[in-house]
């Protein structure tokens, strides 16, 4: 009975951690590493917190990653203040514009919809995003993308789903300065899980294995994590 016990959990947290993935920063919260601005406006990072500002009169700009992504689940807390911004996603950099689809913030109003700027129109509203929206305080907001299905919440709340049919499939991320607009927008713990890249077993940043055995002939050995364990009574590492 045992050493099926012991199969079983084995077989169950190799299971496990073959399809284990993990959010992984894309943001350092100290620099701009990564990432790099286009237009005018300031991009500053003052206590982990990444914020932007603009003055009037200016054109649209963006801070675009240096990385792109394809499928891909994006979490992040955001702060808004003025103007009306965006976080774009599978964009394509085109001078200064990141041209694409993106998940809209513009307060209680639109934060948490999408607009394409390629069709120069939303795709996806919500007429509840004043409910759920939280002013002048941390907003989460988790967008997820897989294949053609894109899904948007704002603190724990589904604002749009929509199946983006004919858009691009993979590209940049980029936060985005509106033209003309005075700009206030804040931003912190953003991470992506990359659905395109599932961690290997052999990931060096996985908890340690060692083999332990039930102890009875024609058995053999599984492998368990390293945390101790008790087997047959006795504790084991």
């Amino acid at each position: 009975m045992l050493p099926r016990l012991i199969l079983g959990l084995a077989l169950g947290v190799l299971a496990q951690q073959a399809g284990a993935q993990t959010y992984q920063r894309i943001f350092d919260g100290v620099s701009l590493k990564g990432w790099h601005q286009t237009g005018k406006g300031s991009w500053t990072v003052v206590d982990s917190v990444l914020i932007g500002t603009m003055a009037t009169g200016n054109p649209e700009g963006y801070l675009i990653s240096d990385l792109t992504a394809k499928d891909f689940s994006l979490r992040l807390k955001f702060m808004w203040a003025k103007g009306n911004s965006g976080i774009n996603f599978r964009n394509e950099q085109k001078g200064d514009l990141a041209m694409g689809i993106q998940v809209d913030l513009e307060g209680g109003g639109t934060s948490g919809c999408l607009y394409d700027n390629v069709k120069g129109a939303y795709v996806a509203k919500s007429d509840s995003i004043a409910k759920w929206y939280k002013a002048n305080e941390w907003n989460d907001l988790l967008l997820d993308a897989k294949g053609t299905k894109i899904m948007v919440s704002l603190n724990g709340k589904k604002t749009v789903e929509y199946t983006d049919v004919g858009g691009r499939s993979e590209g940049v991320f980029a936060f985005q300065f509106h033209v003309g607009q005075v700009m206030d927008v804040r931003f912190k713990d953003i991470e992506m899980l990359d659905y395109t890249k599932p961690v290997s077993l052999a990931d060096p940043a996985r908890p340690r294995s060692r083999r332990i055995s039930s102890g009875r002939a024609g058995y053999g050995h599984v492998v368990l994590p390293a945390e101790d364990r008790e087997v047959n009574g006795k504790r084991v590492r």
